[in-house]
């Protein structure tokens, strides 16, 4: 919902800035629940009154010149504020012509009892060793992946497309900087995934080759083995199963000292 909101205000906003505002206050309904809001304002176009609830309605515009300037909405914000009700929470909007807009993302949520384990904390004692090659055009997924790898004493080098990761792969390849894993996203520009990973097999490229994949279905997933990838990780990454498959492919590093 926050990416779909985020992006919108990006598109709409050709000056000035978007700002994200999270707060939470105490549920008026009941003692144990918080409100979590997810404000997303921008200084974009704006929207008329009269069109506040019509932007909600599937493949639904403003204006039709919107679609003409901006290119369509589709059903991102339906499909959002579905999701949020579905939640117990609501997605709403106030906006201003020419002077921009804010959406607001409310859920109901049980407030936490004390501090929680940071949800992107490896599992205790899952250390590894060895050098990951990271391709992915996603610069927010490249950083998150990347932090979770290091947590895990892996050194990490990234590329932004097919193309120069298996060139980087290759160039690695059998000298004493070779990657011991390629994490392959299978939707990139120049190069895509699906290309690499063949590309690899047939140069002879012996480290496996991992396919990162939002694509849950398994004839999604056997596209990928087909393609010569030797296994594939969902995302967003889950810590268990990042831990699962690095266990899979790669030595685990000595203990620490206490």
């Amino acid at each position: 919902v926050i990416t779909n909101l985020l992006s919108n205000a990006t598109k709409f906003s050709t000056q000035g800035g978007i700002e994200v505002v999270v707060s939470s206050v105490p549920s008026p309904s009941s003692a144990e629940l918080t409100c979590l809001t997810i404000a997303v304002s921008d200084t974009g176009i704006g929207i008329p009154e009269s069109s506040l609830e019509r932007i909600f309605s599937p493949f639904e515009q403003a204006e039709a010149s919107t679609t003409r300037e901006f290119g369509g909405t589709g059903l991102g914000l339906s499909i959002s504020r579905e999701i949020a009700r579905r939640m117990g929470g609501d997605l709403t909007v106030e906006s201003e012509v020419d002077r921009g807009s804010t959406f607001t993302l409310s859920l109901p949520l049980v407030a936490a009892q004390g501090p929680q384990a940071p949800a992107s904390e490896p599992q205790r004692g899952s250390r590894f060793q060895g050098r990951i090659l990271v391709v992915e055009d996603n610069v927010i997924n490249v950083r998150v992946l990347c932090e979770l790898l290091r947590r895990r004493g892996l050194e990490v080098e990234t590329s932004d497309n097919g193309s120069d990761g298996f060139e980087q792969a290759m160039a690695a390849a059998g000298s004493d900087r070779a990657f011991d894993l390629v994490l392959l996203d299978m939707y990139m520009p120049i190069q895509d995934g699906f290309t690499t990973a063949r590309k690899l097999k047939d140069a002879g490229h012996i480290a496996p080759v991992v396919a990162l994949t939002a694509s849950a279905m398994a004839e999604d997933q056997r596209r990928c083995l087909d393609a010569g990838c030797d296994d594939y990780l969902a995302k967003p990454i889950d810590n268990g199963l990042l831990d699962a498959l690095l266990s899979k492919y790669l030595e685990m590093a000595p203990a620490l000292e206490p």
